[in-house]
């Protein structure tokens, strides 16, 4: 089977339901090698330090993140986990920034039922 192209993928996650959908199904894009599994805080988090190395709530993030990342593992990926302060009130900026950092060929994102961008994406 001829691979995708997509070999680097990005999934940010803010742990719904959704995202772990993301997560779940990525392990079927034919061709991918690398996923960056990233949770962007919010500029003014409510710990203050979330994105902060080596803070409480940056290390529960952190755990969560490899919580999430061990059945991309178990299904043979390499995964990278961050955790980035927004750089401003829109995060897919930082999303997008990450995206360029790492060389991401594919965002893949879990879209909510009933949002205008999950009412053309269909999961079986």
């Amino acid at each position: 089977m001829k691979g995708t192209g997509y070999r680097r993928v990005l999934i940010p996650t803010d742990f719904s339901p959704d995202a772990a959908a993301s997560v779940e199904r990525c392990p079927e894009i034919a061709g991918v090698e690398q996923v960056v599994l990233l949770h962007v805080t919010p500029p003014n988090d409510t710990a203050g330090s979330a994105g902060k190395e080596g803070s409480p709530e940056a290390e529960r993030i952190r755990a969560r993140l490899a919580e999430a990342a061990r059945p991309l593992r178990e299904a043979g990926l390499t995964v990278t986990v961050r955790v980035e302060a927004s750089h401003g009130p829109v995060i897919a900026r930082t999303i997008l920034q990450v995206a360029q950092e790492t060389g991401t060929d594919l965002i893949l994102i879990g879209a909510r039922r009933g949002s205008r961008s999950g009412r053309g994406i269909r999961s079986p």
